[in-house]
């Protein structure tokens, strides 16, 4: 396996934690250690808080359960 489609493999990882953190926190079934990982990633940039607060926006929220 190349050293590049294990990045990408590995940012993929990343990617649907992030989802399902995303969405558990929406729909309030995170533990406190997943609380805590949405968290860290929120405080590494701004960009991750505004993609955060865009995502909690009532119409982006209802727009994804019609996807769902």
């Amino acid at each position: 396996m190349s050293i590049a489609l294990y990045q990408s493999k590995e940012t993929d990882i990343k990617t649907q934690q992030l989802v399902y953190l995303i969405s558990g926190y929406i729909a309030g079934i995170l533990s406190n250690s997943e609380i805590a990982k949405l968290e860290r990633w929120l405080l590494q940039s701004i960009q991750n808080q505004l993609l955060f607060a865009e995502l909690l926006l009532p119409y982006n929220i209802r727009q994804t359960m019609k996807l769902i």
